[in-house]
């Protein structure tokens, strides 16, 4: 313990007063981590190494597509007003995300199951757009058929 004299004195000869023991003269080594280091998160960057593009089945079938492909950012399609945005945004963005949240073997097992969400995708597009076709000119047909009666 150090005394009230040994804090009046200067601080050189109070330090030649410790015992060498007591001062370390090598920083101590460190000790080993006793958690295991975690594995390295790969970036999304290396991820996606397959060429992706757009996808009609993301585009058309937003909700199917979504939940089948486990990316569930195209759920944001239920949002009224936000889904005539989020349609475009999953048919550019649908396959990269899908390959980021399933695991695939190779190349030709993901391009096996993109294209044929792709067809199916496409034929609905045709489909859907040959109903508003067909509605447009039924409407048209009876606002005409509605104008010619008043007179």
């Amino acid at each position: 313990m150090i005394s009230e004299e040994d804090l009046r004195k200067p601080e050189e000869e109070v330090k030649t007063r410790i015992p060498a023991t007591e001062i370390p003269k090598d920083p101590p080594e460190p000790v080993p981590d006793l958690i295991p280091p975690s594995p390295e998160v790969t970036p999304p960057a290396a991820v996606a190494p397959f060429k992706t593009k757009f996808n009609w089945g993301a585009f058309a079938q937003t909700l199917l597509f979504s939940i089948g492909n486990k990316t569930y950012l195209g759920l944001l399609v239920l949002i009224p007003l936000v889904n005539l945005v989020w349609i475009f945004v999953m048919g550019f963005k649908g396959e990269e995300w899908a390959l980021e949240h399933n695991e695939y073997r190779d190349e030709e097992e993901f391009r096996k199951v993109m294209d044929t969400w792709n067809r199916a995708g496409f034929v609905m597009f045709i489909i859907a757009m040959a109903i508003f076709v067909i509605y447009l000119v039924i409407l048209f047909l009876v606002i005409g058929v509605a104008s010619f009666q008043n007179w």
